[in-house]
């Protein structure tokens, strides 16, 4: 008799302990939302044969951003992320030269959740930027960018988070003026803000 109830105190709790697991930890968290992104190129001076005497100047890019992340526990995840960006004109003689970059980035993400409804983040994600051909003055290309940074999502109950802010340094391997000038490493600032669904 006592097996029998030793058991199914053992059942019980083991089921209580799953239930508040799977009530505590999302397995999966869906983010989309507004980001902007400064660009800062190398700033090489343009070769003589083009007409505008001046270097690239940092400049400002628009779009969205979305994420996917699987949350092993309540701490790491793993993430994929989008984002989709058209760049302001960098060129007041030229108003017509601008261009579209993608990301496409994953990695490792960790929250630190408490007692409070806000739940900061940290992430480093790595992949590839993409770029349409008027983008730094160049072809069409594809190299490795990354992202560093974090943020803080806000709880609204347990499907809905608000993400405030988020912030990155978005590390790109771009080439710029391509004809002229070797492979380069451009030092951005990437922000965001959005919602984050929870499943």
């Amino acid at each position: 008799m006592r097996i029998k109830v030793v058991v199914c105190l053992f059942v019980c709790s083991f089921g209580a302990a799953f239930v508040t697991r799977a009530q505590d930890v999302n397995k999966f968290d869906v983010f989309a939302g507004y980001s902007y992104v400064r660009a800062n190129p190398v700033n090489q001076p343009i070769p003589a044969i083009v007409t505008v005497p001046s270097s690239l100047p940092s400049f400002n890019m628009h779009g969205g951003d979305g994420s996917l992340a699987y949350n092993f526990n309540k701490n790491v995840s793993g993430v994929f992320d989008f984002a989709g960006y058209r760049s302001s004109s960098f060129y007041a003689p030229f108003p017509w030269i601008h261009g579209n970059m993608y990301t496409f980035l994953a990695g490792p993400k960790f929250s630190f959740p408490n007692s409070s409804r806000f739940t900061p983040f940290t992430q480093v994600l790595f992949g590839a930027a993409a770029t349409t051909s008027r983008l730094y003055l160049t072809q069409n290309q594809t190299e490795f960018a990354m992202t560093l940074g974090g943020g803080i999502d806000f709880r609204l109950n347990h499907r809905f988070s608000l993400r405030p802010l988020q912030a990155d340094y978005l590390l790109t391997h771009l080439k710029e003026l391509d004809e002229f000038n070797p492979r380069r490493v451009q030092s951005n600032v990437r922000l965001g803000t959005g919602v984050v669904l929870h499943f």
